[in-house]
């Protein structure tokens, strides 16, 4: 889904309708990210460093998302 979704931010007809999707799947997502670090929370120090690492991340992910949709605004 993430490489179809990069696939499509390329194409400008589809750059708008990609990017609204990318930011519904990073938030739609997120919950399964949350309990990927929990579960990782034994996990060797660098497993759980990306683990919690991942979580931040999706803020920018997805305000960007929104900004190339061009719905950043509402």
């Amino acid at each position: 889904m993430e490489l179809a979704l990069a696939a499509s931010l390329v194409h400008p007809a589809t750059h708008r309708t990609s990017a609204r999707a990318t930011a519904l799947f990073l938030a739609a997502v997120f919950p399964a990210t949350v309990k990927m670090a929990h579960d990782w929370r034994h996990r060797s120090t660098p497993a759980k460093a990306l683990a919690y690492a991942a979580l931040p991340l999706q803020v920018p992910l997805n305000l960007w998302a929104r900004k190339a949709a061009g719905t950043a605004d509402r």
